[in-house]
């Protein structure tokens, strides 16, 4: 039997528009065509949304096996599902042993009313909401209706969860229980899910044009290939009759209510009411020459055919999709070939091509373009294009939209905000897959070839690292790539540091970005999350998870675990449902420090580290930030409150309720009360506290507090103010504790992300300059000592701050110096001219510091001591044996540190004395000047060689 489904549409995808550009592959392969012309130009609106895994229904075998494989995989063991062939054999089974029948056909609209107007009392039934799900749900039509039947945990908790719902809310229910959803598409393969998403863009296309149809200003004749589509709108659908309550239910999912078909008493068989119906239909059926099928669901009778049933079902798993790929990739490389000689010898017409001889020789162009598509998605997308070479067949074939849509998926991780990736995921009317994935090839290619060029060469680094910052959030795939297979490369030091450089200044770009947007006063959904989740992008670096999407994505995740474990608190009072939900983060030590580790240390104030590290902890103000962003997703109001010493939180209903979920008197105001404010503490407890108290504490707090800063010290918070208050936070951490954080964190970073917060976070009225100067001093020095690289960041975003300061030009100055400098190449340093004969050590060499007993690394050398006076006499240089005038070293230290030391106190490292191992715990910051290390020679490979070509 064909696979089944719920009413689908067919119809011819259009074409795609020639080819006008071409990219290149990775290194060594041909450059192939791609696609670069829009096939629809229309802008897609942005949903709110978050990418998540594919949620739909695939189509099933119309198999008895596959569906007591079903039953049984979701924990219905004692089940099973026959073959009625012919129809009067459904008589072989007493009827009080037939659970249920499922009966298969064209679906046509219902010629009768049903009686029923409202959903029946007691009996479980519901729609189906999604396309191809019509066997899941007539499965769970019979098997909810049977108390007699195992149904396993699962669905018995499900059961008890959608008992009181409506249809229509059981149907959604449904299509988000993942476990039946999973195993309903476990049957399904890659081909299966890419075909409905294909089907919804076509009946997304028809559906338009059907209505540009209607609203045509005269009609038109409809040609016989309509007719012929609007035959196939009756797809093939699964309807369940079944006995329950004393009476006996045809139950279609399609129709709003089940249809109650007559009573049925004791000693009566149900079958036999069903039987006139299911005749008739299969008449009709037959008659048309449509397709049909009768299933029972019955008790299992014979525990061997388990085995048996399980072969079967691991054979209909199979998935050949792999080696039919590998397959095609080699017809595609040896087409490649033939087409290569081909077009040497090519004088005939165009007839006689060399793409036409391959289409008429090759059997895989037989093929289906949907089994093509299948086999596509399992191919890197070079083969893809290799494949367009060969005919025009195949040319045709590999521009489906849904093949480049998964490359997109499959290839790019992370996307900048600009493509709104989440959103076209969703939006089946988007097909500009192919156009989309050149842009980030393209994207991709500049990003590798700047940072080879930053590896490679001394100077111009600043360019390159410019085109990186273009390409925004986009680079990172290319970047994250090149850091963890840094050892795979001959210049492996180099690559790594460059790589972690470039990947540092992206992140802390987007972060900027992300706080400059704020609007003073901003209190929308969503704004304070973002924000805060920008301080870890300074402090993310080479981390997999993390940044801002995966932030949400965890929120949302907790979401989904009140949810779980609180399946009616949709129902519940608004108060109840917020202490509900902080027992349930304080339970799961998703909030609160708990164990026992300081208050103040510096991983407790970032929002990502306290979502993905192991100990979970987090000061008041993550704390009621995770809180508010779960309540308000169970629609309370819910925002954090800057309290003066802990952040609460302060929870009001929905509009027109109070919080015991009473509609609120007309005549009642607006001011707060505790009808209508609920303040809560979730950092400690589920409680709630009384408005009274948290103002008794204020004024005990400052007794000169007015009564406007109480209103604001007991109003929802600002994402501006919030994020302010988090910047002071982490500013202030060390002085309280500190120790090593227990999840390790880049202080230096750390103390950058606060200072860039207050310099960039916008401020009405605006910071009064005295503050600006000094927040501004400080980060600048940060920046060159720390992350000169962020140069662009610091002209685009600090720069224009400064315009109105009495020292604008001397940082307009710096800026331009730090420029230049970067396309200054330095002198080079010959061992041969006379001045460095005395210079007795190379770069790379390691040793150890006689007097301090520090291992380091020579990256720079100076024949004699070129600092200042005022170093050489702090530092006492003159008192040395050698003094001044010996060569002096530029170091690395294994503690990060640099370092200019005298001659005399190098102790060199042998090849015996030093080994790799030693070598790997130098900072990352060892590949500014050096590509690898040598553990042959002990040495560190120079990558300084135009300032010290002889070493």
């Amino acid at each position: 039997m064909a696979n089944t489904g719920a009413v689908a549409v067919s119809e011819p995808t259009t074409d795609v528009p020639a080819e006008r550009d071409t990219f290149q592959e990775s290194p060594g392969a041909a450059s192939t065509p791609l696609d670069t012309t829009s096939t629809n130009t229309e802008d897609v609106p942005p949903a709110n949304n978050q990418i998540a895994s594919w949620k739909g229904w695939a189509e099933i075998e119309n198999d008895p096996i596959v569906f007591s494989t079903l039953l049984r995989e979701w924990g219905v063991p004692n089940v099973q599902v026959n073959e009625v062939v012919p129809l009067d054999s459904v008589f072989e089974y007493p009827p009080q042993s037939i659970y249920g029948l499922i009966f298969l056909s064209r679906w046509a609209a219902p010629e009768t009313e049903n009686d029923l107007t409202q959903p029946p009392t007691g009996i479980w039934f519901a729609n189906q909401t999604l396309s191809n799900s019509c066997a899941t749900v007539a499965l769970m039509n019979i098997v909810n209706n049977h108390a007699t039947v195992n149904l396993g945990q699962p669905l018995n908790d499900f059961r008890a969860t959608t008992m009181h719902l409506t249809p229509v809310e059981r149907g959604l229910a449904l299509d988000r229980f993942d476990h039946v959803r999973d195993v309903h598409n476990s049957f399904a393969t890659e081909f299966d899910k890419m075909n409905v998403d294909l089907r919804l863009k076509q009946d997304m296309a028809l559906a338009e044009k059907k209505k540009r149809a209607a609203n045509a200003k005269r009609p038109r004749k409809k040609l016989k290939a309509e007719d012929e589509a609007d035959e196939d709108e009756s797809g093939l659908h699964f309807i369940a009759y079944v006995p329950a309550g004393g009476v006996v239910w045809r139950m279609d999912g399609l129709e709003r209510l089940p249809r109650k078909l007559g009573f049925v008493h004791e000693g009566d068989s149900w079958i036999a009411m069903v039987l006139p119906e299911l005749q008739a239909q299969l008449e009709s059926a037959t008659t048309n020459s449509l397709e049909y099928s009768l299933l029972s669901l019955t008790a299992l009778d014979d525990s061997l055919s388990l085995d048996a049933d399980q072969v079967k079902m691991e054979r209909t798993r199979e998935n050949w999709g792999p080696f039919l790929a590998q397959m095609v990739k080699v017809h595609a490389e040896k087409d490649s070939h033939i087409l290569i000689r081909e077009e040497h010898r090519a004088d005939t017409a165009s007839s006689h091509s060399p793409r036409n001889q391959v289409a008429m020789t090759s059997p895989l162009t037989q093929l289906p373009n949907e089994v093509i598509h299948v086999i596509l998605s399992y191919l890197p997308f070079q083969s893809n294009t290799a494949l367009q070479q060969t005919c025009h067949r195949f040319a045709d074939a590999a521009k489906e939209p849904l093949v480049w849509k998964k490359y997109c998926q499959d290839f790019f991780r992370w996307w900048d905000r600009r493509h709104s990736f989440p959103q076209k995921l969703r939006d089946a009317s988007f097909v500009a897959w192919k156009e989309l994935f050149a842009e980030r090839y393209r994207s991709s290619k500049a990003t590798r070839q700047a940072l080879d060029k930053m590896i490679e060469e001394d100077s111009g680094r600043l360019d390159s690292l410019k085109v990186i910052l273009d390409a925004r959030y986009d680079a990172k795939d290319h970047l994250f790539d090149m850091y963890w297979n840094a050892p795979s490369s001959p210049n492996h030091l180099a690559q790594k540091y460059w790589s972690h450089a470039a990947l540092g200044c992206v992140q802390r770009l987007i972060a900027v970005e992300e706080w400059k947007d704020i609007k003073p006063g901003e209190y929308h959904a969503g704004s304070l999350e973002r924000s805060l989740s920008a301080f870890d992008m300074f402090i993310l670096e080479e981390k997999a998870a993390g940044d801002m999407s995966d932030i949400l994505a965890r929120l949302d995740s907790y979401v989904l675990s009140v949810r779980e474990a609180h399946p009616y608190i949709d129902g519940m009072s608004p108060r109840m449902r917020a202490s509900i939900i902080a027992q349930h983060l304080l339970d799961n030590q998703w909030v609160g420090i708990t164990d026992g580790r300081n208050y103040h240390s510096i991983d407790h104030m970032f929002l990502g580290v306290a979502l993905f590290s192991t100990n979970r902890n987090s000061v008041p103000l993550i704390s009621a930030t995770i809180f508010c962003y779960v309540a308000r997703r169970f629609n309370l109001r819910a925002e954090p409150c800057s309290y003066p010493f802990h952040v609460h939180a302060v929870v009001q209903p929905p509009l027109g309720f109070d919080l015991d979920g009473h509609p609120l008197a007309e005549s009642s105001g607006q001011e707060p009360s505790d009808l209508t404010h609920l303040y809560m503490d979730p950092f400690h407890n589920s409680e709630s506290i009384s408005r009274s108290r948290l103002e008794t504490q204020l004024k005990f707090i400052n007794p000169g507090t007015t009564p406007t800063q109480t209103v604001a010290y007991m109003s929802p918070a600002s994402a501006r103010d919030l994020s302010v208050r988090t910047a002071l936070n982490i500013l202030a951490s060390p002085s309280h504790d500190p120790g090593l954080p227990l999840h390790p964190i880049n202080t230096n970073l750390a103390a950058y992300s606060a200072l860039f917060a207050l310099v960039s976070i916008p401020s009405d009225p605006p910071r009064h300059a005295t503050h600006l100067r000094q927040h501004l001093a400080v980060l600048t020095q940060h920046f060159l000592e720390y992350f000169d690289l962020d140069i662009h960041l610091f002209e685009t975003c600090v720069l224009p701050l400064t315009n109105n300061l009495p020292d604008a030009r001397a940082y307009r100055n710096l800026i331009l110096q730090l420029k230049e400098s970067d396309h200054e190449s330095r002198p080079a340093k010959y061992r041969s001219d006379p001045r460095n004969s005395e210079v007795k050590y190379s770069v790379g060499q390691v040793f150890r510091h006689r007097r301090r007993n520090y291992v380091a690394v020579i990256y720079g050398w100076d024949p004699y001591c070129r600092m200042q006076e005022q170093w050489i006499t702090m530092n006492q240089v003159d008192r040395l044996p050698n003094g001044r005038s010996q060569p002096f070293y530029n170091v690395i230290v294994e503690d990060e540190s640099t370092r200019y030391v005298a001659e005399e106190n190098v102790v060199l490292f042998g090849p015996d004395d030093f080994s790799e191992e030693r070598a790997n715990n130098f900072p990352i910051e060892v590949g500014k000047w050096f590509k690898r290390y040598d553990p042959e020679t002990a040495t560190f490979v120079s990558n300084v060689k135009d300032e010290y070509p002889d070493d």
